[in-house]
């Protein structure tokens, strides 16, 4: 694994540790099945992570997990609006 999968698994631990993992799995309409489905994962894992019961590992299905939620958030970012001049 690499230094910058590492990182991103630490920052992946942050966004479990405080909700925001949930928080964005579920205000995206997505169940733990969907999440697991598409990351190759287990339900039960991706449960005890978000609830802090467990932290993610190293992993290959971590890093999928990642990147799903850098998905989503980049989603839900406002977008900017267009600068009219002024007349």
């Amino acid at each position: 694994m690499s230094p910058e999968e590492l990182v991103r698994i630490v920052d992946l631990r942050e966004t479990c540790r405080s909700g925001a993992a949930r928080a964005l799995r579920v205000s995206s309409g997505l169940s733990l099945q969907n999440v697991a489905d598409a990351t190759a994962g287990c339900v039960t894992t991706l449960w005890r992570w978000e609830t802090g019961d467990r932290q993610p590992l190293a992993s290959e299905a971590a890093l999928r997990y990642a990147d799903l939620l850098e998905s989503l958030a980049a989603r839900h970012r406002p977008k900017r609006r267009k600068e009219v001049a002024p007349h």
